[in-house]
């Protein structure tokens, strides 16, 4: 299983990466980035996103 990646960190492969809240449940999916793109802000604070 891999880690949840914080907002503001590059995206280690290309794909859709859904938001994890704090204590892990899916909050929202969508988020499309490329390998090497920094990974935007989440909604709210403590959430973290996660490679589908």
């Amino acid at each position: 299983m891999s880690k949840p990646l914080k907002s503001g960190n590059s995206a280690p492969k290309t794909g859709d990466y859904k938001v994890l809240g704090p204590r892990g449940g899916t909050i929202k999916t969508g988020v499309t980035v490329k390998q090497g793109d920094t990974l935007p802000p989440t909604p709210k604070k403590n959430q973290t996103y996660k490679k589908q």
